[in-house]
């Protein structure tokens, strides 16, 4: 089910990437995650040309990404939150009685937890 929603979003956006050149790199890791950004790392150290993607721009000028004591704000900034949320069961009571559920609510906001609002979309 997942495999399906990704391909399908890598079809309908495959008209926006543009070819690149990226020659010369003999490892290339996507994301720079709890598993990329050390994989990327260890592999340029020890001397192998490492490209490193990463998703999104540039907020190096963002107090909330580069100052640590602002991290809290940044699942809130508009220019960092990507709010993307996982579906972890397909039996849709089972993921109800997860209480990392999100649901949207009619005033636009999102509740997440065991007891939603009873008017949820």
């Amino acid at each position: 089910m997942i495999l399906s929603y990704i391909f399908g979003l890598l079809v309908a956006t495959s008209g926006l990437a543009k070819a690149v050149n990226i020659t010369g790199y003999e490892y290339v890791v996507v994301g720079s995650g709890a598993g990329g950004g050390p994989l990327a790392a260890r592999l340029a150290l020890a001397g192998h040309k490492t490209l490193l993607l990463e998703a999104g721009d540039d907020q190096g000028e963002n107090y909330n990404y580069t100052i640590p004591a602002y991290s809290a704000r940044a699942s809130e900034d508009e220019k960092l939150a990507w709010n993307f949320f996982v579906h972890h069961y397909e039996d849709e009571e089972r993921q109800a009685r997860d209480w990392k559920v999100s649901y949207d609510t009619p005033n636009g906001e999102i509740y997440t937890g065991l007891n939603p609002p009873k008017a949820r979309v």
